[in-house]
């Protein structure tokens, strides 16, 4: 961020059309093309342009905002809450109905809740190819835990198969491997999802995947988005939501559901 002469570092998120920085609303984002948009402060307003490869938005004051690597971000999350992680996935409970294979299940969707909260990209393939079912439903308390909600639920946890699981996380490989396994991309979710406005929202009826996807922060919304449409969404269902959810949408993947076909 420029300053007079000089240059200094900071963080801001672009949450749906809304900025934040250092914990405080700060502006607004008014998407003008998929390549344009413009920075909406009480002070003023300025002009900003997408890189072409998503990564910065130079503002017409001098100012450049670079896209931070969403590894980067999710790798320093879980490192921070690596023991919770553990004791987390040590006390999964599976939560698909009771068969002949209970126990089998069980271990699964423990390894499985192991592999999503630490963001196993191998563990993941690894279990599908051991057998694990894309259907398995995963505790989603702990997954709540770990993006630091503070989501309040009573009575019984909300189905939460891996898919959703994966997207709760902002994970797009683990989409993109849930999906390629055979995700029902036109399934919906009960439970809690981050709003754009920092806080957290559900459906009673059920949110689609697609609505759920775009709880995802940053690039991983877009990614996350694209995976999900390569599993064959309804047409009906995209265009509904890509009317009533775009306030949620980042930069990027409004210029993404825009061009999209």
């Amino acid at each position: 961020m420029a300053d007079g002469n000089s240059t200094c570092s900071t963080t801001v998120i672009i949450s749906g059309t809304n900025v934040w920085h250092a914990g405080s609303y700060f502006a607004k984002v008014k998407v003008l093309n998929p390549e344009t948009c413009v920075l909406i402060t009480v002070s003023e307003d300025v002009k900003g342009y997408l890189s072409s490869d998503g990564s910065a938005i130079d503002w017409e004051d001098g100012d450049c905002w670079n896209r931070e690597d969403a590894k980067l971000a999710s790798s320093r999350e879980s490192s921070t809450a690596q023991d919770q992680t553990e004791r987390a996935a040590a006390d999964a409970q599976v939560l698909t109905p009771q068969n002949g294979a209970r126990a089998a299940a069980a271990v699964s969707a423990a390894d499985a809740l192991r592999a999503l909260l630490k963001r196993d990209t191998k563990a993941m393939h690894d279990l599908f190819l051991d057998g694990m079912p894309v259907s398995l439903e995963v505790d989603p308390v702990p997954i709540w835990g770990e993006m630091r909600w503070a989501a309040t639920w009573t009575g019984e946890p909300p189905s939460t198969p891996l898919l959703v699981a994966a997207i709760l996380l902002q994970w797009p490989e683990g989409v993109e491997l849930c999906i390629q396994n055979g995700a029902d991309v036109n399934g919906t979710y009960a439970g809690p999802f981050r709003s754009a406005d920092g806080g957290t929202a559900h459906e009673k009826s059920g949110a689609h995947i697609l609505r759920v996807a775009l709880s995802a922060q940053g690039s991983a919304q877009c990614t996350i988005c694209q995976h999900v449409l390569a599993g064959k969404v309804r047409g009906r269902t995209f265009q509904s939501i890509k009317r009533r959810a775009k306030a949620e949408m980042d930069f990027v993947t409004v210029g993404f559901f825009e061009s999209y076909q």
